[in-house]
């Protein structure tokens, strides 16, 4: 199986609750089980809500 973000074949995936694509454990949060580009989304989210107040 392999990891969407990074490529590489893995033994273990994670699927993301958000977006639900495959991701490995150098490519996401696996205790919130989130892919690095949902995190960075929630992140820019939260960025821009405090620029905005």
């Amino acid at each position: 199986m392999k990891c969407v973000n990074c490529n590489k074949s893995k033994s273990k995936l994670y699927t993301c609750e958000e977006c639900n694509q495959k991701f490995c454990s150098n490519c996401g949060d696996t205790q919130r089980e989130w892919c690095d580009t949902c995190l960075q989304f929630e992140q820019t989210q939260k960025d821009n809500e405090s620029i905005d107040t």
